[in-house]
């Protein structure tokens, strides 16, 4: 198994446009913490930030 931690974001885009889940994966794994907790602050609500984080996640498998 190809490991993508040493991959920039460009790189793992380019994975990702040509369906490679692992890279999907870790972009996944790098951002959404990050992401949940900015979302977070804005909207207050654990259930909310999770929510949106998912429906951002959905739309990024969508790249392709």
């Amino acid at each position: 198994m190809i490991s993508y931690a040493t991959y920039d974001e460009a790189q793992l885009l380019e994975l990702l446009k040509t369906g490679d889940e692992a890279a999907f994966t870790e972009i996944y794994y790098h951002y959404s913490e990050q992401l949940y907790y900015n979302i977070l602050a804005l909207v207050k609500d654990g259930n909310t930030a999770e929510e949106l984080v998912q429906d951002i996640f959905s739309h990024l498998k969508l790249i392709r």
